[in-house]
């Protein structure tokens, strides 16, 4: 049985050998009795779990001894074997490497009386300690002297030899903290992309046809996807006359395009004539639409409704149209002049 749980950082390892080999054991403690991690014969066997064998000692052992040094509040682990005895009371009896100031101390040692491993009454205390708690002693009070001197000549030695740990700047802790935070949000981003992309996947598998794999593969961003369907819009119009964008435009608000008055609008008139010998426009008695059958004029027509049905459609997030408003200075219904004008400014005049 374990009755003596040496806590410590792993690197510490030799200074840890020494403080076992010449005092623990010469308070009566056999190898077998002490756990120390490091320490072949006294670690954990092959196969365990790490933190469930060492939470399992702790709560076994009857003392658990914290070698603190430099490395050691470095350490998860550490700390956590120093919280799991804290939470005992009496277990814990934690000793400071020299050079560490007390001050430094922090959690569940602050405030806590701890004294330096160099010093004649913290090994006399652990002495004490460990036949209070356990029963075992030194051979004899010679015996017990002579383990002193030893540790007190040799402790210093092995106290500068231990190794420094890394310590950065809060700045530099900033900085990487930061950086951890840009990459977990980067990661983040990436995971919703590819969920994305499987799920536009899918939707192609199953569109029907081409205007609905059109409409998939838009962006996701209500403002991007506003600004395809339209830069779209503006470039299929461009290849019709302007007599004919006005046709499509009163095709939007369920209207035929009147005849235009040659009294009064001469050229436009003169438009509308030849766009309906060319065939691009029609004249169903009721006024002039577009003839579909042209392929230019079909096109437009498509790329229009297109944007004017995302506008009407529930597609968009609110804000998208706070901020069209915003932006048109009026409300996203295509088919008026002024919001058409508006939205599709490139066009040519229909002069």
């Amino acid at each position: 049985m374990k009755l003596v749980f040496v806590s410590h950082a792993t690197v510490d390892h030799e200074l840890v050998e020494q403080f076992v080999d010449i005092i623990l054991k010469s308070c009566g403690l056999t190898e077998t009795e002490i756990f120390a991690s490091s320490i072949p014969g006294m670690d954990i066997t092959a196969g365990r779990d790490l933190l469930a064998a060492v939470r399992a000692e702790v709560s076994a052992t009857t003392l658990v001894i914290a070698v603190i040094t430099p490395t050691y509040p470095t350490r998860p682990v550490c700390l956590a074997e120093l919280g799991a005895a804290w939470g005992v009371a009496g277990k814990l009896l934690p000793v400071l490497a020299p050079g560490i100031n007390r001050d430094q101390l922090d959690g569940v040692l602050t405030g806590m009386k701890v004294d330096y491993l160099d010093q004649e009454k913290a090994l006399d205390e652990i002495a004490g300690r460990i036949e209070e708690e356990t029963g075992r002693r030194p051979e004899s009070h010679a015996s017990w002297t002579r383990a002193k001197q030893k540790w007190l000549r040799i402790v210093g030695d092995l106290v500068a030899s231990l190794s420094k740990p890394e310590v950065i700047s809060k700045g530099k802790h900033d900085e990487l903290k930061a950086k951890l935070a840009e990459t977990e949000n980067a990661l983040a981003d990436a995971e919703s992309e590819v969920t994305q992309l499987k799920e536009t996947v899918q939707r192609l598998k199953a569109a029907k046809d081409a205007a609905e794999v059109a409409e998939i593969l838009l962006p996701r961003d209500d403002i991007e996807r506003f600004s395809i369907l339209r830069e779209s819009a503006v470039a299929e119009l461009r290849k019709v006359a302007p007599v004919v964008q006005e046709a499509i435009r009163c095709q939007l608000a369920g209207d035929e395009m009147p005849w235009p008055n040659p009294m009064e609008d001469p050229g436009f008139a003169s438009a509308a004539d030849e766009a309906v010998s060319e065939g691009l426009l029609i004249d169903n008695g009721n006024g002039l639409v577009p003839n579909n059958d042209h392929g230019p004029v079909r096109r437009a027509s498509q790329a229009v409704d297109a944007l004017a049905d995302a506008l009407s459609g529930d597609s968009f997030e609110p804000e998208f149209f706070e901020w069209f408003d915003n932006e048109y200075d009026g409300p996203p219904k295509l088919e008026q002049g002024a919001i058409w004008r508006s939205v599709l400014h490139e066009l040519r005049s229909r002069y």
